[in-house]
């Protein structure tokens, strides 16, 4: 009875007292047989589930996004007892998944898209310093809030479009309740870390070297401290970011110039001096 999960899965199920098991001796080997019932249960609980990573692949958005969807209940993640021994990260109900497209496709604007509307991808870089309001962007999105089209056949945050000036109008009040609600993980992947702070997978390279940043490995992937990232983002802004907010307040600038005698890292521009100078508050 297949479940798709390893004997150390099926171990830390047993051993946290969800599975139930006799072991009959063979050949010299120890084979564990776990009760049908209890197995069946198991792969129907995997089946009706996706893992929290492969729901951010599937809309290309960072981890923590997902865990900001699951705790505002944009998306319902399981609370399975026997999924939390089994698996490192959350588990998100597949039909909460095919309820959220299902009602995104039906409440984007159905008129023309204008010349200045940008992928919500791009333009979310504008709320930097921290974790980004990927919640209340898909909440905003879903009770028509904002007007919003798609790019294309599929729907993901690179094919969601916006116009800049509506995401900027994002509360701070909305923004920190969705970095305060978020499951709180203390290790963040590479991916996440430079979506945090704006960063192209070249320059977060450059980043790493220059920040000497410490990595975990974990399940195949190289973990960081959130702490560590998130003082980081705190403390510089990117072009990326700069360029969005300008975007977002209608101004075209010659910006650099303007920071020329500042001390610029891998990581950007010490923030608060670069708002000032900017305007950008």
């Amino acid at each position: 009875m297949k479940t798709g999960l390893n004997g150390s899965q099926l171990s830390a199920a047993q051993l946290a007292g969800h599975l139930t098991v006799t072991q009959l001796p063979s050949a010299g080997k120890r084979n564990i047989n776990y009760k049908a019932e209890e197995i069946d249960h198991l792969r129907a609980l995997c089946e009706q589930t996706k893992p929290i990573t492969h729901v951010a692949g599937k809309w290309k958005l960072p981890i923590y996004a997902v865990e900001q969807f699951a705790s505002k209940n944009v998306l319902e993640h399981s609370d399975e007892p026997i999924l939390a021994a089994t698996h490192a990260l959350p588990r998100i109900r597949q039909d909460s998944i095919e309820s959220l497209s299902t009602h995104l496709l039906n409440a984007r604007s159905r008129s023309d898209k204008p010349t200045g509307a940008r992928s919500l991808s791009l333009t979310i870089r504008m709320h930097g310093g921290a974790e980004k309001p990927w919640a209340s962007a898909f909440e905003a999105l879903l009770r028509k809030d904002i007007p919003w089209w798609i790019d294309g056949a599929n729907i993901d945050v690179s094919t969601i479009l916006v116009l800049p000036e509506n995401i900027r109008e994002f509360s701070v009040r909305d923004i920190e309740r969705d970095r305060i609600d978020a499951l709180n993980r203390q290790l963040i992947s590479k991916r996440d870390a430079s979506e945090i702070l704006n960063a192209t997978p070249a320059q977060f390279q450059r980043i790493d070297k220059e920040q000497t940043l410490s990595f975990t490995r974990v399940s195949k992937a190289d973990l960081t401290a959130k702490t560590i990232i998130l003082a980081l983002a705190k403390d510089y802004i990117c072009s990326a970011e700069i360029d969005e907010r300008l975007r977002g307040v209608g101004r075209k600038i010659e910006w650099i110039g303007r920071l020329k005698d500042l001390d610029r890292r891998s990581l950007g521009w010490p923030r608060e001096e670069t708002i000032r100078r900017l305007e950008i508050g």
